[in-house]
């Protein structure tokens, strides 16, 4: 099990090539696999990233102060990508003349010695200039690849962004969708699931009849007789009389022994984020969204989370009277949510001898240093009780 972040991280001083870096890579990425950042010179210069990085992506020339920063990424291991950009100049391994491969010792910011090995992987069809380089740390396992690619909106270079795919795929493992043809995301009605009472209770409070808008998504609430929109992004119907095929409703109710938690559960076979519903809306005390798949999942500090097929997440809200013990230590929440995800896995059979543990103060990790799941929780006051938006995600 790998603990590097999918972290791919962009820089150029040019905002809109580091729109466009980043936006082909959102569209042309195996889906549910990396998280696409852009990082700035201020970031660069902190060096908080590079152990959350597996790769670096970065375009033009570059100041002394970053490429030294760069460079000691890539020396300790990193995976370093120049668009348009002298990456082995950096380094000062320059190719000179019909030389296609040598040695170079380059230091590090902790004056540690690295030899690195230089290879012209490719050269101009006419003028035989060298067109990609390839720089490798042996020991580190550190690979740059420096490419001359001149840059232009990859949607109107379609030989460039091969290039550019084929370079991040073969020289740096990035993995990438099997073809540009694949088919859009397919969005389905969602199903409300509950007692016959619960349900109509719920709907009879919206303040819109059959209708919840949150943020920029709409539920619009029917029955199969009636009229179903058509399910996007922005809008999904919201069946309230028929039970899901890939979701067990009696089984989940089965299992839970509680008497309002997870009692009215709205299910969604793919949305953005579940966690737009419940912190956007007041809902039922207990109320509980579980999405099969998120498209913009997020995280802490409005991290990017991935959430594919096979995960298991959800978001909930819950209402804590302020003069109750929890509500007097409403920080406490994060903790004991987090603490149920770590003994509900160990408690699984065959899981029990895993080590599976909580890391202070709301993430779960395997081994101590794989992070499999984490809790975001956001709380507002309304009178006497506070309103406590929890997401979870493993």
């Amino acid at each position: 099990m790998s603990s590097k972040p999918p972290n791919i991280l962009v820089y150029s001083e040019v905002e809109v090539v580091r729109l466009e870096l980043i936006a082909t890579l959102q569209r042309t990425l195996e889906p549910d696999r990396y998280t696409v950042y852009p990082l700035s010179a201020e970031q660069v210069r902190g060096r908080a990233w590079p152990d959350s990085t597996a790769a670096l992506i970065v375009h033009g020339r570059l100041e002394t102060s970053l490429a030294e920063v760069f460079a000691d990424y890539f020396l300790n291991g990193g995976k370093l990508l120049g668009v348009c950009s002298d990456v082995a100049g950096l380094f000062d391994c320059g190719v000179v003349g019909g030389v296609t491969r040598f040695t170079k010792h380059l230091k590090d910011l902790r004056g540690e010695d690295h030899e690195v090995q230089v290879e012209v992987i490719a050269r101009e069809d006419t003028s035989r200039t060298v067109s990609i380089i390839a720089v490798d740390e042996l020991k580190t396992c550190g690979r740059a690849i420096s490419t001359q690619i001149e840059f232009v909106p990859f949607e109107d270079n379609k030989q460039n962004l091969e290039i550019f795919e084929r370079v991040l795929s073969s020289e740096l493992g990035i993995k990438f969708r099997a073809s540009h043809d694949e088919e859009a995301l397919c969005y389905q009605s969602a199903f409300l699931i509950g007692s016959e009472e619960v349900k109509r209770n719920f709907l009879s409070g919206l303040s819109i009849p059959n209708k919840l808008k949150v943020s920029d998504l709409t539920l619009q609430f029917c029955t199969k007789s009636d009229f179903i929109p058509t399910a996007s992004e922005s809008q999904l119907p919201v069946l309230t009389d028929q039970p899901p095929q890939d979701f067990s409703s009696q089984l989940f109710h089965d299992q839970l022994k509680t008497t309002k938690i997870g009692r009215l559960t709205l299910y969604l076979p793919l949305v953005t984020s579940s966690m737009i519903i419940v912190s956007n809306a007041t809902l039922p005390h207990g109320f509980v969204a579980i999405p099969r798949r998120q498209t913009r999942g997020t995280g802490r500090n409005r991290n990017q989370w991935l959430s594919p097929d096979g995960c298991a997440m959800f978001s909930l809200q819950l209402h804590v009277p302020l003069d109750s013990p929890l509500g007097q230590r409403l920080p406490m929440v994060q903790h004991l949510i987090a603490l149920g995800i770590v003994l509900g896995i160990r408690n699984q059979p065959g899981y029990g001898e895993l080590d599976v543990r909580l890391k202070w103060p709301n993430d779960v990790y395997a081994n101590g240093r794989s992070k499999l799941g984490g809790i975001i929780v956001n709380s507002q006051l309304e009178g006497s009780r506070a309103v406590v938006n929890v997401g979870c995600g493993v």
